[in-house]
């Protein structure tokens, strides 16, 4: 929310806090102490984020002064889905892998040269070796976690 008044001092803050609504701001929550200004020429938070009791907000970030397209800082939080959802919440599917199709030459030698020096920096055929080494002699759980983990 940002309503151009303080966060944490402003009327809508005070009526969010109220018996009957009991909201809190969760970057206070969160890290413990109040959010920054806002605005790069501010001197006061008129940003913050509001939640009702059972809504956990594990982590708020704050970036820089115009480090996103506009003139207020941008924010990422984090929340516990089964505090948002409840606990049946949906299973995420992976999409299944798609073919790269192209027809520029220019473009699909320019992709493999780069996919070729990610996977040596990244040292994935070495990787996926002591991947191969582990079938048949760790359970097929761990084998699945490493998977994960490679990929």
């Amino acid at each position: 929310m940002d309503v151009n008044d303080h966060v944490y001092k402003g009327r809508l803050p005070k009526r969010f806090g109220e018996r009957d609504l009991m909201m809190t701001e969760r970057f206070l929550t969160a890290n413990g102490f109040e959010a920054p200004n806002s605005y790069y020429r501010g001197s006061r938070p008129i940003t913050g984020c509001f939640c009702t009791q059972g809504i956990d907000c594990v982590n708020v970030y704050a970036s820089p002064h115009r480090a996103g397209a506009g003139d207020h800082r941008y924010w990422i939080m984090d929340f516990d889905a089964k505090s948002v959802l409840g606990a049946g919440y949906p299973h995420l599917v992976r999409p299944k892998g798609r073919r790269l199709k192209c027809v520029v030459k220019r473009t699909r030698v320019a992709y493999l040269r780069q996919l070729r020096r990610l996977t040596e920096r990244h040292n994935m055929y070495s990787k996926m070796k002591s991947l191969q080494e582990g079938v048949g002699t760790v359970s097929p759980r761990q084998l699945k976690i490493a998977m994960n983990k490679w990929d």
